[in-house]
């Protein structure tokens, strides 16, 4: 009302009610959807998150072609995009993906937070889903998990945190990036920063394009699943 919506695109990202069972899962996606498919620009529906009890449950093959076929029907054209848990095994990410393209969702997100906590110095023991630079490594072998597998769009987010990592990601087959926790260590700035670093690396191998920045590293070297480029 007041002509100040962002004119970037805008993504909204559906999950259920914690009191909601699985078996009803689907009645809170499509109320959720349909309310607010007139504001967004794609909708994300959230299989994976570990803080909300049962919802991982939804990555069964079966009860994920249900819903997606049921959320993008109620899309009103939006892309939905689906996003997934890095803890997974790596055949039930196979399967999450084959099941989503069937589906006709536009991409797929990977990954959610991880109730795994390996990489920390200190677990203290809290529950939840963990963010952030001990997640990299899991995300970076879903990516290299899901991108053989799938045509699709792949939004590659855990851990990235600098422009070496999103480089990476990059040149990995991600197709976007997606920040959170490294906004909090590093400030708003970090985008800018992710931008240039990527711009430059860009420069420096010639490349004009995406495809260009793959083809000159291959994603398959240990140097992407170490973050080093």
């Amino acid at each position: 009302a007041r002509d100040a919506w962002p004119t970037v695109p805008v993504g909204v990202n559906l999950g259920k009610n914690a009191d909601t069972p699985l078996d009803a899962a689907e009645d809170d996606y499509r109320a959720v959807a349909r309310a607010v498919t007139p504001y967004a620009d794609y909708l994300a529906v959230n299989v994976s998150s570990p803080n909300t009890v049962g919802l991982r449950g939804l990555q069964e093959p079966e009860r994920l072609r249900a819903l997606l076929e049921a959320v993008i029907m109620d899309a009103s054209g939006l892309p939905v995009l689906v996003k997934l848990a890095p803890d997974l095994s790596d055949a039930s990410l196979r399967s999450a993906a084959a099941v989503a393209q069937r589906a006709g969702v536009a991409g797929i997100v990977a990954t959610n937070t991880t109730l795994g906590r390996a990489g920390l110095r200190h677990d203290p023991g809290a529950p939840g889903g963990l963010s952030g630079r001990p997640l990299a490594l899991r995300s970076r072998e879903v990516l290299a998990v899901l991108r053989p597998e799938t045509d699709l769009p792949i939004v590659s987010v855990g851990g990235i945190d600098g422009p070496e990592e999103a480089v990476a990601r990059l040149r990995a087959g991600a197709d976007l990036l997606q920040l959170y926790t490294g906004l909090i260590y590093e400030g708003p700035g970090l985008i800018a920063r992710i931008h240039d670093g990527i711009v430059a690396e860009m420069a420096r191998v010639g490349a004009t394009g995406l495809d260009d920045l793959r083809r000159s590293h291959d994603p398959r070297s240990s140097d992407v699943l170490a973050g080093r480029t």
